[in-house]
């Protein structure tokens, strides 16, 4: 998190940021096309693939150093579902909704938290994940006191 980066941005309720990061797996549509873009509502997108994480257990979009193939990820949303019970149908539709491809048409983080999704009794079914093994490996990092 970019503690000085988010200070700015409060500042101003229409602000657009021109500054370009995150990693590719996550950033919005908006970001992946050098767009101004409203700071929030690209942090919505990235609540959406790690929800989406969350549920399935695996990455929505595959990431890649080309950013045309990610767009065409983001448009055709060709998502895995593996269970339909109730609570998995709510996150599956507000997951969804956040991954709307025009962010002026995106939920913004008051809509996402008051989803039903959000609101649903904690005595509902809990939500089973399957968990996948990473491919990848930790990174040990050097003692600074060489």
């Amino acid at each position: 998190c970019d503690f000085g980066f988010s200070k700015d941005v409060l500042k101003c309720k229409e602000y657009l940021s021109k500054t370009y990061c995150g990693s590719r797996a996550y950033v919005s549509p908006e970001i992946l096309l050098g767009l101004p873009y409203d700071a929030k509502k690209a942090d919505v997108w990235a609540i959406g693939v790690i929800l989406y994480i969350f549920v399935t257990g695996v990455m929505p979009f595959k990431e890649d150093k080309n950013n045309q193939l990610i767009l065409k990820q983001h448009q055709k949303l060709q998502l895995h579902w593996p269970n339909e019970n109730e609570r998995e149908q709510s996150a599956r539709n507000l997951i969804l909704h956040i991954f709307t491809y025009d962010w002026q048409k995106r939920p913004n983080i008051q809509q996402v938290s008051s989803h039903a999704w959000f609101t649903m009794s904690q005595t509902s079914e809990i939500i089973s994940i399957p968990i996948k093994r990473s491919n990848r490996t930790a990174i040990k990092r050097k003692s600074r006191s060489s």
